[in-house]
């Protein structure tokens, strides 16, 4: 019996990545909280305003309630806006403690900041608009 030997050819391929992603600068807000990491581990004093990052624990009440919530099932992504409830939520702490009305149909929960920002530039200009 005669014993065949595949043949293995390399194939070459071309990933080219778009000319957008040299376009991408690094974060001035990360490159901060770096050097201010970097201060910090050294002794320095330092109060952090450079990322939305919080300088204190995630308070227990909120972690107790990420991890019943957990248990609960509640670990599937939710409608791109936010639930129903969160956004009713919002609108009465806003309406309680700011005193200003809006409807769970005018808030938009995101991720954060900079995404948010970052979409609603995009949503509106175009390239060559002057900003």
């Amino acid at each position: 019996m005669k014993r065949i030997t595949p043949v293995v050819r390399a194939m070459e391929v071309d990933i080219s990545l778009s000319p957008r992603v040299n376009s991408v600068k690094p974060s001035k807000t990360v490159a901060i909280s770096d050097q201010a990491t970097a201060l910090v581990q050294a002794g320095v004093p330092v109060i952090r305003l450079a990322a939305g990052e919080p300088d204190f624990d995630t308070p227990t009440v909120i972690a107790e309630a990420g991890m019943n919530a957990i248990r609960e099932g509640y670990t599937r992504y939710t409608p791109n806006a936010g639930t129903l409830e969160l956004r009713s939520v919002i609108c009465d702490k806003l309406k309680e403690e700011n005193g200003i009305s809006y409807t769970p149909d005018q808030i938009l929960v995101s991720n954060g900041a900079k995404q948010s920002v970052l979409q609603a530039v995009l949503a509106v200009c175009s390239p060559g608009d002057e900003v």
